[in-house]
């Protein structure tokens, strides 16, 4: 299911979460699901990526996986906002 479809009925749209400790495969996942896709990407790494490459990056995927990498709850409260969006 796409997300302009599920956000048009039900006015917001579930993001996946990958929690656990180190070496539990939540990376594998997430390559994994991105590779769904086809094309090979880096995850974005929240806490060091700039504001703009952050907007860069929501630009570029439109109903497709986005991961980003390493959320941390000291973010950018502009970037938490940003997210909220996403």
């Amino acid at each position: 299911m796409f997300r302009d479809s599920l956000f048009s009925q039900f006015r917001l749209f579930p993001h996946l979460y990958r929690i656990g400790p180190l070496r539990s495969g939540k990376s594998t996942r997430g390559w994994s699901t991105l590779f769904l896709f086809g094309e090979d990407r880096l995850p974005f790494r929240l806490h060091t990526g700039t504001r703009v490459a952050v907007y860069q990056q929501f630009a570029d995927f439109m109903n497709a996986v986005f991961w980003m990498d390493e959320y941390k709850n000291t973010i950018d409260p502009q970037r938490m906002q940003s997210l909220k969006t996403a």
